[in-house]
């Protein structure tokens, strides 16, 4: 269980708002850096859903883009299936 509120957050003029009450979660500002801020947090919490705070503290998303670039064009692939197995385990740990 998370302790931040929950998914999907919405984004409007600089303010990232819970879709569930729409209560303001970070309010930046109206300027383009703050507007922009607020979409960049936005889509990344909202892409985030699901993957606990931890596994992505330790970069588990990073390790899964360095494993993808691993897959062959050929179509065979050069990934440890113990390296997926431990990730896989990262993303499911909460």
């Amino acid at each position: 269980m998370s302790d931040h509120t929950k998914e999907p957050w919405v984004i409007r003029n600089g303010c990232i708002f819970s879709d569930q009450r729409m209560h303001a979660i970070v309010v930046l500002g109206t300027n383009k850096v703050d507007t922009a801020n607020a979409k960049r947090i936005g889509a990344c919490v909202n892409a985030l859903a699901g993957i606990p705070n931890s596994a992505l503290e330790e970069g588990v998303v990073r390790e899964m883009i360095e494993m993808l670039k691993r897959i062959d064009k050929s179509g065979g692939y050069v990934v440890d299936i113990d390296d997926l197995e431990q990730l896989l385990a990262k993303l499911e740990a909460e």
